[in-house]
């Protein structure tokens, strides 16, 4: 029989350090603690384990997985204040699949000095457990790109082809305009003078895989931001 952690359960959560911090846990003999556990990326937990950190300050913090040999989601809960911690009384806040490389997930949240969050590391099936799931938490990445946020977007142009190279690796989301607090976005401008046929290829490559996509923007407008 496999040893199962005390924070399998929800009650045994592990205190994660205020400042921030990276460790090294296992899932091998966890399991899900039924319909009454939330799940928000897979339905029912499957082998989860739990960690709770109070935010010393208030802003933007990270939390991830990578390092993982496995497929890991993550999630982040509140408990509303006057409530019970329990399972039964949990409000999400973040949650994701992937995010990071090689199936390992990140979350990042806008986190309020003082309260404490329940934090969900789970698989996408029992089969998956590992006995090496890092979990690095904080705000432990650099300075996001300098077109991070729409209001600072880079302005393309359009008077002849032209390619830029781009990174969003520090990116954080802007969740004022819609965007998931789990997204890592950069922002472009291009600015047309009446309605115009624009074509715009986006090459990805990272750790995890190549993609290209390519969209088609039928501008009706005096300027398009994409």
């Amino acid at each position: 029989m496999l040893f199962r952690s005390a924070n399998n359960n929800f009650s045994g959560a592990e205190v994660l350090a205020p400042g921030g911090g990276s460790i090294v846990r296992s899932n091998l003999g966890a399991n899900g603690q039924g319909v009454s556990e939330p799940s928000p990326i897979i339905g029912d937990a499957q082998a989860s384990i739990w960690f709770k950190w109070t935010a010393p300050t208030s802003g933007r913090q990270i939390i991830d997985t990578i390092g993982t040999d496995t497929d890991t989601t993550l999630a982040v809960f509140t408990v509303a204040s006057g409530q019970t911690a329990s399972l039964g009384n949990l409000d999400e806040v973040v949650s994701i699949d992937d995010g990071g490389c090689d199936l390992s997930s990140v979350v990042q949240f806008d986190a309020v000095a003082g309260t404490t969050y329940y934090v969900q590391v789970d698989v996408w099936d029992p089969s998956l457990r590992s006995a090496n799931i890092p979990i690095t938490w904080g705000n432990h990445r650099g300075a996001p790109p300098a077109n991070d946020d729409a209001a600072d977007a880079v302005v393309l142009s359009v008077a002849s082809p032209a390619t830029v190279t781009a990174t969003n690796a520090e990116s954080t989301s802007q969740v004022d305009l819609g965007e998931d607090q789990s997204m890592a976005s950069v922002w472009y401008r291009v600015d047309v003078a009446g309605p115009r046929r624009l074509d715009v290829q986006l090459d990805v490559d990272t750790a995890e895989n190549a993609d290209r996509k390519s969209t088609r923007l039928n501008s009706s407008h005096s300027s398009v931001s994409r």
